[in-house]
């Protein structure tokens, strides 16, 4: 127990693993065989109003004695919850998840857990090896809806190897205590659809040529921030540098200026560190790629990137981990979380698994995808919720929006308060560092109206020290 703890994870004794590992079994609300009930889906997830019955047929299940845990989400009150296999049947009361966002009502802004059910399901042997699983969600006792993400089945058999992997993991973590250090910082989706403050988008080449470092550098030195999360690709598979390897699988989309090493240069020379947002969905075409071609991407050109760029890239923040976990099942995610150590044992990782629970251990903080102002945390290491056992870290959207593509159209004013910023920076100082993402025009400056709140940021943080 007392190793467990100092990794972050919840001490236990005979108790199920912390975090979803690669030895369980995820049967998913968007992927039912049946449902019955008053029923919506939303993103990844389903929401049922006044009970519900889903129902899931799996032909590569083995039998066998199973650990039951339920993904899900719940504001208020209480639901009884019963998952069956052939006469097998488990019973229980799930309550509130532990709130990560304000009681806003906004469907996407539930908190998501990962909650184990007592006792064990016997999955029968059946003569055609198709096995059938049911979960009914009764009315809850608030009337409120449950949100469901998926069932998981871990087999008895292997929680001690699940044990041992949460255990690896969390031994091949590097010290996160740098960063949990750092106030703030912002992130920039600086993309092929970047559109400038008027006339037409540019081709992305010449517009990485054109990006003036010095000048964009010096504005985020002006905010304050200590440190900078680059986008390297969205929407299309480009990378802002010479990488013979990402050419050679995306011909066209590198560039003969390497914007990363002079970013990160000059960011350098204030004291500002550089970490790299990647669309992991795009570069490794999710939409076409079989699993082995999925990872096989990820490793060849997190490796090439890696070594580039050595330890002047001090992390990552990859997207498009809940999806890819969906599609593909159970993937090698250690192959991916050493890839993304090349040239620098020490550099953090986090894989996007937005409202849900973490895809798998082998990440170093919490991707954090809050969007606006949520609840602060209470320790340095998430306790529940979606980044249970994480280095605590939120990614806020200060404009609303991810990308500014509106062609002869000014950034929008920030929607987030100014003052509840503030309060959610000081209560998250010394537990996790708050990222603002700040909307950019192509030709690397951002809105007026933005620029303000920043500087209001580190004029209170300098008042602060």
């Amino acid at each position: 127990p007392g190793a467990l703890a100092l990794l972050g994870l919840a001490a236990y004794a005979d108790e199920a693993p912390a975090v979803t590992t690669s030895h369980s079994t995820l049967l998913y609300a968007t992927e039912t065989a049946s449902e019955d009930g008053e029923i919506e889906t939303l993103a990844s997830h389903k929401v049922a109003s006044a009970g519900a019955r889903f129902t899931w047929k799996i032909d590569d299940l083995p039998a066998g004695d199973y650990l039951v845990f339920v993904q899900y989400a719940l504001d208020s009150g209480s639901v009884r919850v019963d998952v069956g296999a052939g006469r097998s049947d488990l019973s229980a009361r799930l309550y509130v998840t532990p709130r990560v966002y304000p009681a806003t009502g906004e469907w996407y802004q539930r908190s998501f857990a990962r909650e184990q059910l007592p006792g064990i399901l016997e999955v029968p042997r059946g003569s055609t090896g198709e096995a059938e699983l049911s979960l009914r969600i009764a009315p809850t006792s608030s009337g409120n809806p449950v949100a469901l993400r998926a069932l998981e089945l871990l087999p008895s058999a292997a929680t001690g190897d699940a044990d041992a992997e949460i255990m690896r993991a969390g031994a091949a973590r590097p010290d996160t205590g740098w960063f949990a250090e750092l106030g703030y910082g912002l992130m920039f989706h600086w993309t092929s659809q970047a559109a400038p403050r008027s006339g037409p988008v540019a081709d992305y080449a010449a517009a990485v040529d054109a990006f003036d470092v010095s000048r964009f550098v010096g504005m985020v030195a002006s905010t304050g921030a200590d440190y900078v999360i680059f986008t390297t690709n969205h929407a299309e598979p480009h990378f802002p540098a010479p990488l013979a390897g990402w050419e050679k699988t995306h011909p066209g989309r590198t560039t003969e200026r390497d914007l990363i090493r002079e970013l990160a240069d000059g960011l350098s020379d204030h004291g500002i560190v550089l970490m790299l947002y990647f669309a992991t969905h795009i570069y490794a075409d999710l939409e076409n790629a079989g699993k082995e071609q999925f990872v096989d991407a990820n490793v060849r050109l997190l490796t090439e990137v890696g070594e580039r760029y050595g330890d002047d890239v001090a992390g990552y923040w990859l997207d498009g981990w809940y999806q890819a976990a969906e599609k593909y099942g159970d993937l090698p995610y250690e192959r991916v979380y050493r890839a993304a150590k090349s040239g620098n044992p020490d550099r953090l990782l986090a894989l996007n698994s937005w409202i849900y629970p973490l895809v798998s251990p082998w990440q170093d903080y919490w991707a954090g995808e809050v969007y606006s102002v949520p609840v602060a945390p209470s320790a340095r290491i998430v306790e529940s919720g979606p980044g249970a056992g994480l280095q605590y870290h939120a990614l806020l959207a200060l404009e609303g929006g991810w990308v500014h593509t509106e062609r002869d159209t000014a950034i929008p004013a920030p929607v987030l308060e100014t003052g509840d910023l503030l309060a959610f920076i000081d209560a998250a100082s010394g537990k996790g560092p708050v990222t603002l993402n700040v909307l950019v025009y192509q030709d690397g400056s951002i809105g007026d109206a933005s620029m303000r709140v920043l500087e209001t940021i580190r004029e209170h943080r300098d008042r602060m020290e």
